[in-house]
């Protein structure tokens, strides 16, 4: 529900217990959809405009459930809005939702940039630390992160389809002057 203060500008959202449990209500019948429909995963996203009219600020939120083993499920949001002791903060830069796996040879990371062309898509590997940034027509992402292993800079390779990236690292091997961990 939305209370607009009189005499003021301030818009305030009351989030009661109530809408707390509708919240999570609504989470669990779609996880059982989910495995009823026998989907891994599921994706939303949305967008709020018109926040910020001088710089055009678009607010981006969006929410990644997985199902894992045994029906466990990995709820990861992602997007420019977030929470602080003052309430909902939209920032410039979007972070991009992101899944790293390691593999025998590699470390694979997959990353979802919609709306960024190839071109507008940038990586720089500096020690053991992913750097990703990307510059939409409306959104500019970046985001670090930590590699679980050390990789050969020289062997990178990627894939770019509809927004979706697929980043291919190399691990170092005693012949790239590090040993394979």
């Amino acid at each position: 529900m939305h209370k607009k203060k009189e005499g003021s500008e301030d818009i305030s959202i009351n989030l009661g217990f109530g809408d707390l449990f509708k919240g999570l209500g609504n989470l669990i019948d779609l996880i059982k959809q989910m495995e009823a429909e026998g989907k891994s995963e599921i994706s939303h996203t949305g967008e709020i405009g018109g926040l910020d009219k001088e710089r055009g600020l678009r607010g981006l939120y969006g929410i990644n459930i997985r199902l894992g083993q045994a029906g466990t499920a990995k709820v990861k949001p992602f997007g420019n809005i977030s929470k602080d002791d003052k309430g909902l903060v939209i920032r410039e830069i979007v972070e991009p939702s992101v899944d790293i796996f390691e593999e025998n040879d590699a470390v694979l990371v997959i990353v979802e940039v919609p709306g960024v062309k190839e071109e507008d898509f940038h990586l720089k590997v500096d020690g053991d630390i992913l750097v990703i940034s990307a510059q939409g027509s409306y959104r500019h992402y970046r985001k670090e992160m930590l590699l679980p292993v050390p990789v050969d800079q020289n062997g990178i390779t990627t894939a770019f389809k509809n927004g979706v990236v697929e980043i291919r690292l190399p691990k170092k091997t005693a012949d790239s002057g590090e040993r394979e961990e």
